[in-house]
């Protein structure tokens, strides 16, 4: 039996989160019966929490959060789930997608991780990580 695949989105942006959750939507045929399930979340502490709640099998990652442009990594950014990413094994070999307009946010990003995908968030980073999401059906 086939199983959901589980995708967690962070950005605070709402046109971001609800075009990349409108083209899955869109495209739901496509990951046969058992689906997907999709979670947008808008801050580093609910991306937190949900990474507590189960296991995701696509992850992408903003850095700027909080309505905040070009700050600094830390707390309260993409770049503390990352590195809690970075220290589970259990992600060790899963590709997390890096979509922060934020270059030193996203190479900070990239640093704590073993598999990533850095790229600025538009229109074709939500295909590349729809085809991606779709390759594990």
């Amino acid at each position: 039996m086939q199983k959901a695949i589980n995708i967690l989105f962070l950005d605070d942006m709402e046109e971001r989160t609800s075009m990349f959750c409108n083209l899955f939507m869109s495209n739901r045929h496509l990951f046969g019966e058992a689906g997907f399930d999709l979670r947008g979340v808008a801050t580093a502490d609910a991306a937190l929490q949900a990474l507590t709640e189960k296991h995701w099998d696509v992850i992408c990652l903003d850095h700027d959060l909080g309505g905040k442009v070009f700050v600094d990594s830390g707390k309260g950014t993409g770049y503390e789930v990352a590195q809690y990413i970075g220290q589970q094994h259990e992600y060790n070999d899963q590709t997390i997608f890096i979509h922060s307009w934020n270059p030193d946010g996203a190479k900070a990003m990239c640093n704590e991780l073993l598999n990533f995908a850095f790229i600025p968030f538009s229109q074709q980073y939500c295909k590349i990580v729809l085809d991606f999401a779709i390759s594990m059906v």
